[in-house]
Order: structure tokens, then sequence, then C-alpha cells
């Protein structure tokens, strides 16, 4: 999260997200809202499973 906040929803878990923290996006569906204008960097890290 570079700015702002969010919130990451998952099999019936949530987790709010503010500048400064790292989500770890589960597998399987998701969403993630803006609850204020955010900025959020995306990255990819694929692994051998």
């Amino acid at each position: 999260m570079l700015k702002g906040s969010v919130r990451l929803r998952a099999g019936g878990e949530s987790w709010q997200g503010k500048a400064g923290d790292l989500l770890i996006v589960p597998d399987g569906l998701h969403s993630l809202e803006a609850e204020e204008d955010s900025a959020v960097l995306f990255t990819v890290v694929k692994t051998d499973r």
C-alpha cells in the first residue's frame, strides 16, 4: 500500500490495508475495495507448487 486505505476480501474473511502495509492476496476469488483515495502497488510472484 502506497497511500490510502483498502479492504481485501476472500473466502469470508477480510483485511484492511493502509499506507506501508503488505497484503498477501490468497489463492482463489477475492476483491479489493478502496475505502478512500488509494494507491496500490500490485506485484505478482510465481512459485513452484
